[in-house]
């Protein structure tokens, strides 16, 4: 596929990146949420470490 064609279809809402990104966003604000903000619990649950959980609410704009 040619590139501007590949440029356009970031902001498609079929973008499988977008996609992975959003659902990311919300279970990580969900479990959160379970924790009760406890980030160091949630990286814990989630199998990660605390400075990724970190990056990614970062990333997200996830409020605590």
């Amino acid at each position: 596929m040619n590139d501007n064609f590949e440029n356009k279809n970031q902001d498609h809402p079929y973008n499988l990146q977008k996609a992975v990104e959003r659902f990311e966003s919300g279970y990580l604000a969900n479990v959160l949420q379970l924790c009760e903000g406890d980030k160091k619990k949630t990286a814990e649950l989630l199998g990660i470490q605390n400075r990724i959980l970190e990056q990614k609410i970062r990333k997200y704009g996830i409020m605590i």
